[in-house]
């Protein structure tokens, strides 16, 4: 069972000229992984939340990447990198609940501001996001999993600093338990 987001949405759609493009392998199991991956790059490296991932891509079945505006002058140190990996698998393993809810877009802005957006532009009068508690809280316009324990393991493929944008890329594998999981709840 999964729970699906806002499927006609702009910033995720098959169709969407923007950063978030659909790809055929973008499975429930790879949108926790990102957001699961986000949540340790802003817990591991103090960096916002708000607007900070400036891309993802699904490059192959249960292979991503998740590049994030990190606000350090400074490329992270191979420490850092393993304790962002470090700190998503250990999300993974506690097996949190992801919960999604869908708000009125006005009500979600005037309740949240800019927490739940990345770079790219949401136009859709109606937002589900993806709330995983003490972690991270995101737009979620494709169907994700109900806990993070679906994600099985994330494995580092490659970490890029790109320092003129302050941005790091992180490339990954996933090795899901299960691609359909369970639905993600509301809140």
């Amino acid at each position: 069972r999964v729970l699906k987001g806002d499927s006609d949405a702009t910033a995720g759609s098959a169709s969407a000229p923007g950063r978030f493009a659909m790809a055929e392998h973008r499975t429930p199991a790879v949108e926790a992984a990102l957001r699961v991956l986000k949540g340790a790059v802003v817990h591991v490296l103090k960096c916002p939340t708000a607007r900070s991932t400036s891309q993802t891509q699904v490059t192959g079945k249960n292979r991503a990447r998740i590049t994030v505006k990190t606000s350090q002058p400074d490329e992270p140190t191979q420490e850092q990198i393993g304790a962002i990996i470090a700190a998503a698998n250990a999300k993974v393993a506690e097996d949190a609940p992801i919960q999604l809810v869908t708000l009125p877009r006005a009500e979600a802005e005037e309740r949240l501001g800019a927490v739940m957006y990345d770079k790219d532009i949401v136009r859709e009068d109606s937002l589900t996001l993806a709330f995983i508690r003490d972690w991270t809280l995101n737009y979620c316009p494709d169907p994700i999993l109900a806990s993070t324990a679906g994600v099985g393991r994330i494995e580092l493929v490659k970490a890029k600093y790109i320092k003129k944008k302050t941005e790091l890329q992180l490339q990954f594998l996933i090795e899901p338990t299960d691609d359909d999981g369970g639905a993600a709840g509301p809140l």
